[in-house]
């Protein structure tokens, strides 16, 4: 399907095209898909800082210098790619500071990619009257609040948000998080192209399916990890649960009204308990359907944006395999949930929690699969990647929660151990905490 863009109908006008040409009009489409898009794989938030350039909390920003910049320094948006802006507590935008509002919010844009933490300082501005002289080119409205079609609702309520300007280490990255998932899902070139697409009234490229490899041995599990799983906001999702069973455990009428819940494609097997825990994920692999893979852990706390975190971490890294830390922690023991691991996600690295791994099917059909092994799964794939060549990426580790319950878990610690590196406890199961809103 050839598609053409052009910027005003009068420019299609002058267009000499074969008759079965689709002509997009931006000026006839949302403003967003007016701001020029990024290149994914150029600015995204590797290498990430968690603890801002020599403020260490919010009370230090006031008194600090280089802790907070503004988009008047920022000379254009390549800049942005090469510069560590996250480096900054957060980084102040006022109109004044761009040429016209479609630049303003491409900037924007690519900062929230990168991972910094923007905050509109004039949302409450009545206009923008720097761009008066714009308008007459462009038909652009110069009312700041304007940018909220430009950028988007969510991310631009996200940059006005006032508490952005003394939030503590933790609630900035939450921020940057929230806004860097938005930027990348609406304003990335592989994202506009999609929208526009759309806008033909025909099929547009698809995100990639990604089927949940979901293995569980322990029915009274089986209900809160289903609703995990459906409570995922990734569109193109199906589910594939492996009951590592012979027969007698499950209540398949009790499984079968669970998945009939889910709104995606699901299909049940039944593999024989005597199999090791590899081959049931391999053979949970042979039934599904899609280009990518992803493990859930039966007992682990998910929030819905988990699976979109990871293809987006997929798509930028171009890692052969990514998934998240274990940084977050709930002892069922202690009643606590722990935070460790602090700042040490958004690089490459060699260790990924393995309720959270992603992988092409291609690239774990390279490998030989899974191993078959009763435990040490998780291990065995990442040293079969680096032993292959094939990299690894940590993408942040909020939206997942390791569950410690000390029942039958196949990595055997001691609850002493993810104690002694906590660097924040909190009492209770706090999913908040971990970035779980479900």
């Amino acid at each position: 399907m050839d598609i053409v863009v052009a910027d005003t109908s009068r420019h299609r006008e002058h267009l000499q095209l074969h008759p079965s040409t689709n002509v997009i009009v931006l000026s006839e489409l949302a403003r967003s898909c007016s701001v020029p898009a990024f290149d994914i794989e150029q600015v995204n938030p590797i290498g990430w800082t968690y603890q801002p350039d020599k403020a260490k909390n919010a009370q230090d920003i006031k008194n600090t210098q280089g802790s907070v910049q503004n988009t008047q320094d920022i000379k254009n948006t390549q800049d942005i790619a090469k510069h560590p802006s996250s480096v900054y507590h957060h980084i102040e935008d006022k109109a004044e500071y761009h040429s016209d509002v479609i630049t303003r919010a491409e900037t924007l844009a690519v900062l929230a990619a990168s991972g910094a933490v923007v905050h509109i300082a004039d949302a409450n501005q009545a206009t923008d009257t720097n761009h008066a002289n714009r308008v007459a080119d462009t038909n652009q409205a110069t009312d700041t609040n304007q940018m909220r079609d430009y950028l988007g609702d969510d991310l631009y309520s996200l940059m006005c948000d006032t508490r952005i300007v003394t939030a503590d280490t933790h609630q900035r990255e939450k921020f940057s998080i929230a806004m860097r998932r938005i930027a990348m899902r609406d304003h990335s070139l592989r994202a506009r192209a999609r929208q526009i697409a759309a806008a033909t009234g025909k099929e547009s490229p698809k995100l990639p399916t990604v089927s949940i490899l979901l293995a569980t041995h322990r029915p009274h599990m089986v209900a809160n990890a289903i609703k995990s799983v459906a409570n995922q906001t990734y569109p193109e999702l199906e589910l594939i649960l492996a009951l590592h069973d012979s027969g007698y455990k499950f209540n398949r009428a009790v499984v079968d009204r669970l998945v009939e819940a889910v709104p995606y494609p699901c299909k049940v097997i039944l593999v024989d308990e005597q199999q090791p825990l590899g081959t049931v994920l391999n053979e949970a692999v042979q039934v599904s359907t899609g280009v990518l893979l992803t493990k859930f852990d039966d007992d682990d706390f998910y929030g819905t944006e988990h699976v979109w975190d990871l293809v987006l971490a997929h798509e930028y890294s171009q890692a052969a395999l990514v998934g998240k830390g274990a940084e977050y922690v709930y002892l069922s023991a202690t009643d606590q949930t722990l935070h460790r691991f602090v700042g040490t996600g958004e690089r490459h690295k060699l260790t990924l929690a393995g309720g959270t791994m992603l992988i092409s099917r291609e690239q774990l059909d390279a490998i030989g699969g899974w191993q078959a092994v009763p435990s040490g799964v998780d291990k065995g794939l990442i040293e079969d990647i680096a032993s292959s060549g094939g990299t690894i990426y940590c993408t942040h580790g909020s939206g997942y929660m390791l569950v410690r319950h000390g029942l039958n878990h196949t990595w055997k610690v001691d609850t002493s151990y993810f104690i002694q590196q906590a660097k924040d406890i909190h009492n209770g199961c706090d999913m908040s905490f971990a970035g779980i809103t479900n």
